[in-house]
């Protein structure tokens, strides 16, 4: 079976987004709609500087505590970025601040009784038309707040590492869900892909909101 290219995974993920979610949860099992797009270790490319992000979220779930978004994004050198992020009431009052959104979000990560993981894709191709690779990040969302976080008595080590890295850098623990999702942990990888999933949860958050305020806007 051919590989897929970039136009093949936007002609897929455009009538699903909000399915996102499962699909990139699936994706690391060789699942679902992406299961023959290769996923390299996120260690192995350095992800290409952006200014801009175009594109478009849907709703994916939620309850009275947060939503789940499923966002298809699009870089302006042509790559996808596939997300699935939470969002909570915090994020959308304009008196809080990010301090305040990471707070809660944690929060209600802890509440649940899996855990629940914020995922950003990035996919490309090497030459126009080529197959497509990706990466896959992540960050389950009781990590949203490193400072808060008390690892129990079943934390692995590494995951430990990534708290202490994260709380001394200030950074997000976030992890490669092509390997083993906390091991290895270095600084390097937290100071290459931490901005990448910031920037990619801003951009959701941003579009949500505009979306939000649209239907505020539309008359009965």
């Amino acid at each position: 079976m051919a590989q897929l290219t970039i136009n093949d995974i936007r002609a897929l993920l455009r009538p699903n987004m909000p399915d996102l979610p499962q699909i990139l949860a699936q994706w690391p099992a060789g699942e679902g709609p992406l299961a023959d797009v290769p996923i390299l270790p996120a260690d192995s490319i350095q992800p290409t500087t952006f200014t801009e992000l175009q594109g478009t979220v849907r709703v994916a779930g939620g309850c009275d505590d947060a939503l789940t978004l499923g966002g298809l994004l699009e870089t302006e050198h042509h790559a996808v970025v596939a997300a699935a992020m939470v969002i909570t009431p915090t994020d959308l009052d304009p008196d809080e601040d990010e301090q305040a959104a990471n707070t809660a979000l944690a929060a209600y990560g802890s509440r649940q009784t899996d855990v629940p993981t914020e995922v950003v894709a990035l996919l490309g191709s090497l030459e126009e038309g080529g197959p497509a690779f990706g990466v896959l990040i992540g960050r389950p969302l009781f990590l949203a707040d490193p400072a808060g976080f008390e690892p129990g008595p079943n934390a692995s080590a590494s995951l430990i590492h990534a708290v202490n890295v994260a709380k001394e850098e200030a950074l997000p623990v976030i992890g490669d869900l092509a390997n083993m999702p906390w091991e290895p942990i270095n600084p390097e990888f937290y100071l290459t892909w931490a901005p990448f999933f910031a920037v990619v949860r801003t951009a959701c958050l941003g579009l949500a909101i505009r979306s939000a305020s649209n239907q505020d806007e539309t008359p009965n």
